[in-house]
């Protein structure tokens, strides 16, 4: 299941890998307490940074904290990576954006989203452009 989903993942424009933790007072204030409320804030996050682009996130446990951090891939459309970095960690906490070096990060991303086999640690917004061939079927781009 692991290397069918990072084959799919590999089908998008996912051009940058990124990991997001939160600092204590961020996640305290702003009720960071579980998978789905880091989800949410990260979708607050790309929302007011005004993000057109594709994502795929699944969060989990931080292994030493009660604070939940993200992995993930996104397709940058040549937004400066540095705006993204400096715009998490102003507010937020840690944040590592980067081209990713290999495929390994799909299976990284992957294997955390189907870590906890759970619906609420994963999100997702990724789209196919379609179009219809002569014979009238719809297929992707």
């Amino acid at each position: 299941m692991r290397d069918a989903t990072a084959q799919w993942l590999g089908t998008f424009p996912l051009d940058t890998f990124f990991t997001l933790t939160y600092a204590d007072d961020y996640a305290r204030d702003h009720y960071i307490y579980s998978p789905t409320s880091a989800l949410n804030d990260f979708e607050r996050f790309l929302k007011a940074a005004d993000f057109p682009g594709m994502f795929f996130a699944a969060s989990e446990w931080h292994f030493s904290r009660d604070v939940p951090h993200l992995h993930g891939l996104l397709e940058s459309r040549g937004l400066p990576l540095h705006n993204l970095w400096a715009a998490w960690f102003k507010t937020r906490g840690r944040a590592s954006f980067e081209p990713p070096r290999s495929d390994a990060a799909a299976y990284y991303c992957s294997k955390y989203s189907l870590k906890d086999a759970d619906a609420d640690s994963l999100r997702f917004r990724l789209e196919r452009t379609m179009r219809q061939s002569a014979s009238g079927l719809w297929r992707p781009r």
